[in-house]
């Protein structure tokens, strides 16, 4: 017998379009879990939300749930038993609790010892029993990042709850949360069909739905979206600006959705691209469209959530609000022009980038010094040029339009400094010091701008880190991670003759730090940035130890370290090569643990193998590479050799350090591959 469908819809006041995914993604997490712990079967579990509703929907449930046997732990075995072996009340009581025999009991080894467990055997109920409480917990456990209460109830939620529509195997599920009882009645667009109607079988929910104007699945919303306004723009022989992201939250702001089409003054278009797309995407939420040549046309497009009926009157409003917004930032944007941007430099002294970390006058002083020492080691012509890049970076965080719209911070930079005469590649340099903003953005372009951004996000790692200010958990005010992941990007796009390491000391250098700190600190980042990347080459489908390998003498050159990766997976395609490889790496590692370092004497090798280990040593060092790990098959036997008829801790000290002085000079072969010791997991 196939089995039931379950649909719950909680139906809210208006939920923030950042919720409605994220519930969504909840919703399915929990239910998920409920059916898991009450050891109920199902099939695929759909999630679905509006403005005004948040629903799941879940094929195939079982209609029995299965049978369980749980196993609790009671007293301890002391505890249980008296001196004669009889049961105590405290067993006596515990086999009641369960209800239980006490001769059923057993004796089970923990880690704290011996203690009695009871089997339970919970035969399975009809799931229809149990739905209400797993109803409503489902909708009590759903959490987000913020919620509210209402009346003088104490229960929260993102907004305040309407009604609740469950159904289970086409009957009503009855449960109540917060004096709310469910039913079988869902709502309809709030202004195009208000009043409620009866779901008497799941399969006609998404039809009834959209009869009353709301659709309830993201996906439909957003693709009838983009077709309405692809249809809109050709209409006017034009393209949509193509951005995903305003893309995904239109489609969690409307049920029902219909574009229209407005325009503004032509005038406007005399203000920079990126200002005008900004002002109609972050206060509008407004569709920017440009002509064939990448240019601006005097249109934009909104979704509305209203009827067609009232279109004109739509179209009006945002173009009036749409007016307003442009007038001020045609205000602040010709304001901010009647100063230079370099008159700007001396405003940051009063602006305080942290309590602890003074100004950001300060902190483009740090990061203008880690950018110069950076040129040194990559083109030392692009000093001039850089310290000018430096020097604008943030000065038009004092800007007006920046001041409005934070997000344009950089790209206004780079406006007024066009403004102000100064070259392209500078004033490039000076809006791409912020990328990669967040995960999937490109890198800079260019050298001034990677090295910018380098220098800028490594003080600000390294300057929080010396304040103690650093991330814990999900806790991450100051985007540390994502400054780290930058760096992490920007190197591997530039392959730059510098370490992670090289930079870190750079940062430190600028930074008012005691030696014994910066010694701490110094650790500290780069195992920071070294768990960032040793995400980035899991997600790479690297093994955890050949990571940990080949990052234990530290992080370097990314490139240098990815080739190092590659030559261990050359190395393990004899699988059983490798594996005698590693047995001889870790009888080197494993003798060398304590060992002090001291140099090789050629004249005190007297013993045939050892002798034989030198002269493949010496053939190593000249053969083994990055790129030419191969020669490394040859050390297995020597080694094992050496091992077998060569007494290491010889009586005679000088014999015994320069036979650990041998090893230590293997050990350094293999580690110009990585510290095969780390491998655990042979192909």
């Amino acid at each position: 017998m196939s089995g039931a469908d379950f649909l719950l819809e909680i139906g809210t006041e208006e939920l923030p379009a950042r919720f409605v995914s994220r519930g969504m993604a909840g919703l399915e997490r929990i239910i998920e879990k409920y059916f898991a712990d009450q050891a109920i079967e199902h099939g695929s579990i759909q999630t679905y939300g509006t403005p005004r509703r948040l629903a799941v929907l879940v094929r195939n449930v079982a209609r029995m749930q299965a049978d369980r046997t749980n196993k609790v732990t009671g007293p301890p075995k002391k505890a249980a038993f008296d001196k004669n072996g009889r049961p105590t009340k405290a067993a006596e009581g515990f086999a009641r609790s369960q209800g239980v025999t006490v001769e059923s009991l057993q004796i089970r080894q923990t880690d704290k010892g011996e203690y009695l467990v009871a089997v339970v055997e919970d035969k399975g109920k009809p799931v229809s029993q149990i739905m209400p409480s797993i109803a409503a917990g489902v909708v009590s456990s759903l959490t987000f990042q913020k919620s509210m209460r209402w009346g003088s109830g104490s229960f929260r939620f993102a907004r305040p709850i309407h009604w609740l529509l469950a159904l289970f195997d086409g009957k009503p599920v009855s449960f109540e949360v917060d004096g709310l009882k469910s039913g079988d009645l869902s709502y309809g667009h709030r202004f195009l069909a208000p009043d409620a109607f009866r779901i008497s079988d799941v399969n006609s929910y998404f039809a009834a739905l959209e009869k009353r104007f709301v659709i309830a699945e993201p996906d439909l919303r957003k693709e009838r979206i983009f077709e309405q306004c692809e249809e809109l723009a050709k209409s006017v022989n034009a393209l949509i600006v193509k951005d995903e992201e305003l893309l995904n939250t239109v489609t969690n702001l409307v049920e029902f959705p219909f574009a229209v089409m407005g325009r503004f003054d032509n005038k406007y278009l005399l203000l920079p691209k990126g200002l005008l797309i900004t002002v109609m995407k972050g206060h509008q939420k407004y569709f920017s469209l440009e002509n064939f040549h990448k240019e601006l046309i005097p249109r934009f497009i909104t979704i509305s959530n209203s009827s067609p009926e009232i279109a004109e009157n739509v179209i009006a409003g945002n173009e009036r609000v749409l007016r307003a917004r442009l007038e001020d930032a045609r205000f602040y944007y010709d304001d901010d022009r009647k100063r230079s941007l370099k008159s700007r430099v001396e405003d940051l002294k009063t602006v305080i980038y942290q309590e602890k970390l003074g100004t950001l006058y300060q902190k483009v002083g740090r990061f203008t010094n880690i950018a110069l020492s950076i040129a040194d080691r990559v083109d030392q012509k692009l000093k001039d040029d850089l310290k000018l890049v430096c020097l604008l970076a943030k000065a038009d965080l004092t800007t007006g339009v920046v001041y409005e719209f934070p997000e344009l911070q950089g790209y206004m930079g780079m406006i007024y400094a066009l403004n102000d005469g100064v070259k392209d590649s500078v004033a490039q340099a000076i809006k791409e010091h912020y990328k990669p903003r967040f995960s999937g953005d490109d890198p800079p372009k260019g050298d001034l701008g990677s090295i910018a951004a380098l220098a800028d996000k490594i003080d600000s790692i390294a300057a929080f880190f010396s304040v103690g200010m650093i991330p814990t958990g999900s806790e991450d005010p100051f985007a540390l991670r994502r400054q780290a992941l930058g760096i992490l990007a920007i190197l591997e796009k530039t392959r730059y003759d510098i370490s992670v390491e090289d930079l870190i000391d750079m940062a430190l250098q600028e930074l008012p730090a005691s030696q014994q700190l910066a010694e701490s600190i110094n650790g500290s980042i780069a195992a920071f940035i070294k768990q960032r990347l040793e995400g980035l080459l899991e997600a790479e489908g690297f093994r955890y130890d050949e990571i940990d390998s080949v990052l234990s003498t530290g992080i370097g050159q990314l490139d240098n370290l990815r080739t190092r990766l590659q030559a261990l997976q050359i190395l393990q395609q004899d699988a059983l090569q490798f594996a005698d490889i590693v047995t001889a790496a870790k009888r080197v590692y494993n003798i060398l643990a304590k060992a002090p370092e001291v140099s090789l004497n050629q004249s005190l090798l007297k013993e045939e193998a050892e002798e034989a280990l030198y002269r493949t040593l010496l053939s190593l060092e000249s053969d083994v590479s990055i790129t030419n790990p191969a020669p490394l098959n040859k050390i297995v036997s020597p080694i094992n050799a050496f091992f077998d008829s060569v007494l290491v801790m010889d009586k005679v000290e000088e014999v015994k350090l320069n036979r650990l002085a041998l090893l230590q000079r293997i050990k350094n072969v293999f580690e110009r591959i990585g510290d095969f010791s780390k491998i655990v997991e042979l192909a």
